[in-house]
């Protein structure tokens, strides 16, 4: 043989063994459901991308990009649950005060017709509560926030800035202050709706502050309630997409009671979870009237509750 068509025979019989390895490795690693899931960067950056809200025809992308964007968001925080053979159940992170963020930066089209990053969200992903915000480069941030890095520090670390940037304190974050009245459990989810709700969070202003509160509430649902609770994230998207969730009967296009009073029990939902996990037993837990005493009815809607995964339960949730 010539020892030029020798070295390329040789050659294409390595290259066919390096493809098959490829291959090979390929497989394990998409049938191979990952032991530790959440991410193990401090400063994770996501985007939402919703500058479609008017888009006409569009519903099914809007579903699409939203059922994306949460699920990003969940499996930041999200490592299977302990116990449970499933891919529906997930806790928050394995350590406490991790004190890791993720950014999220949401994309849309303003009043003026301007295609943008106008609203920023920062949440801790040891427990995916909302941290504070950037309205228009103005920087907020809850008042009861507590962990143990300030989140002006991370920001800075994060986007290398020589000095830590100023984030105006306001009011805690919790709903008693935000919506003490529940009326984001009315607050429609339509395409307009959501567009509507971030344009006049786009107002917000320290001085205005007290008059956007709502506004928050109704996208901390959008966001990490919708993480939590699978209920809310298939909610939210139905409604972007036909106006209205066609899967239950009365046709809503907003969370309702039932979906307030998930957001209420997120810790009293975690504990029965991991208290029934294997068999064992719980205190049942209401929400709108319905009650949940097990894993079972949390995850496959036993017993006339409808199913809430994929749920992402607060690991160290209260006894």
């Amino acid at each position: 043989m010539h020892p030029i068509g020798a070295v390329r025979h040789v050659g294409r019989r390595l290259g066919t063994l390096l493809l098959a390895l490829l291959a090979t490795c390929t497989l394990v690693t998409v049938g191979t459901r990952p032991a530790h899931a959440e991410t193990t960067e401090q400063y994770l950056r996501l985007t939402w991308d919703l500058t479609n809200l008017d888009a006409e025809g569009a519903g099914q992308e809007r579903e699409d990009r939203y059922r994306r964007f949460v699920n990003q968001l969940r499996e930041a925080a999200a490592s299977p649950m302990a116990g449970v053979d499933t891919e529906d159940m997930f806790d928050t992170p394995r350590g406490t005060r991790t004190n890791r963020v993720v950014e999220v930066s949401i994309w849309t089209i303003n009043g003026r017709g301007e295609r943008g990053i106008h609203h920023i969200l920062y949440f801790s992903l040891d427990d995916m509560y909302l941290r504070g915000f950037t309205i228009n480069s103005v920087n907020y941030q809850f008042r009861d926030d507590s962990y143990a890095f300030p989140l002006a520090d991370q920001v800075r670390r994060a986007r290398n800035l020589p000095t830590a940037p100023l984030f105006h304190q306001i009011y805690e974050g919790n709903y008693n202050e935000l919506d003490g009245q529940t009326t984001r459990g009315r607050m429609p989810y339509t395409a307009r709706a959501m567009r509507d709700r971030l344009r006049e969070l786009g107002n917000f202003t320290y001085d205005s502050r007290y008059n956007y509160r709502r506004q928050l509430a109704y996208i901390i649902g959008a966001t990490a309630e919708a993480a939590r609770f699978g209920w809310i994230r298939n909610r939210i998207a139905a409604v972007l997409n036909h106006g209205y969730d066609s899967s239950d009967g009365s046709y809503p296009d907003s969370l309702g009671d039932f979906g307030v009073g998930l957001q209420t029990q997120w810790s009293a939902l975690s504990r029965v979870a991991h208290r029934t996990t294997g068999g064992g037993t719980s205190n049942p837990v209401y929400v709108d009237g319905r009650a949940y005493s097990n894993i079972s009815q949390i995850r496959l809607g036993t017993g006339g509750v409808p199913p809430l995964v994929p749920f992402l339960a607060l690991r160290f949730h209260k006894p």
